[in-house]
């Protein structure tokens, strides 16, 4: 990921490769490594997962998420405050 300016000075997050080109993928106002394939990243205020093509694999819904660490992430919706695990498919898990 590599964080640039735009023209009216807003920051946004955009996927490069290892040779600094951009990947096609959607603005993202906030993003986080990768980690075991998936990328936690923010689009409207809302956490979602993007894959290195970036692709949503699990769509932003999410008020936070956390990186995958053994197959799992802790992730927190409005109506779940307290947050809970979910799997790579965004099943909840544990």
């Amino acid at each position: 990921w590599a964080c640039e300016l735009t023209d009216d000075f807003r920051r946004e997050w955009r996927l490069i490769d290892r040779q600094g080109s951009h990947l096609p993928c959607p603005p993202v106002e906030q993003a986080q490594a990768f980690s075991e394939g998936l990328s936690a990243a923010c689009m409207e205020g809302l956490w979602g997962y993007l894959d290195p093509a970036g692709n949503w694999i699990l769509a932003p819904r999410y008020q936070e998420a956390s990186g995958f660490f053994e197959g799992s992430a802790r992730v927190s919706e409005t109506d779940a405050p307290e947050g809970y695990w979910i799997n790579p498919r965004g099943e909840r898990i544990g």
